[in-house]
């Protein structure tokens, strides 16, 4: 949108309250406009690294 800066973000969390707990404890958070779209694990994922 122009005249409008953006950014994005990637994060993990085990649920909502902890993706809120990280996100909220930013210092620009007041002046946030957040949005979040869940992502799914892909059929050929590995999985997490040991």
């Amino acid at each position: 949108m122009p005249g409008r800066t953006g950014n994005w973000g990637l994060r993990h969390a085990a649920d909502p309250t902890e993706l809120h707990a990280v996100i909220s404890s930013l210092p620009v958070w007041p002046w946030m406009d957040v949005t979040v779209h869940a992502l799914s694990d892909h059929p050929v994922d590995p999985g997490p690294r040991a």
